[in-house]
């Protein structure tokens, strides 16, 4: 839900540090937080990155239609829009390029054990 309503990237923050497992959720149309904050729009592009950073790379995928995050994005309609369709061409999960921003989990942004930092340098 709050991947959905522009949740600022605190609110998602604690509610990763809460339920570190939540960002690998997918919900009955096969969405993820991902998808639903690609589709549905950012309070910040930081709210993508940590999303980006925390979740299991193996679930980064389409959802039941058949749609990735990045095709959601591209067919949105808010302010932030071209800017969340940058920020996932460039993680190249979506694309056959090379991520130009590290995108492998830190100890910042680890959903292994629950460890998530407030610290954001966005």
């Amino acid at each position: 839900y709050a991947c959905s309503n522009f949740a600022s990237k605190d609110v998602i923050l604690e509610l990763i540090h809460a339920y570190p497992h939540s960002v690998d959720m997918k919900d009955p149309s096969g969405m993820l937080p991902l998808h639903l904050t690609a589709y549905w729009g950012v309070s910040s592009l930081s709210v993508i990155k940590i999303l980006l950073r925390t979740m299991n790379k193996k679930l980064i995928s389409s959802t039941f239609d058949g749609g990735t995050a990045l095709d959601l994005a591209n067919s949105a309609s808010y302010d932030l829009q071209n800017s969340v369709v940058l920020l996932l061409m460039k993680s190249g999960y979506f694309s056959h390029s090379t991520p130009e921003f590290p995108i492998s989990p830190s100890s910042s942004y680890s959903n292994k054990n629950g460890n998530v930092s407030t610290s954001n340098r966005d």
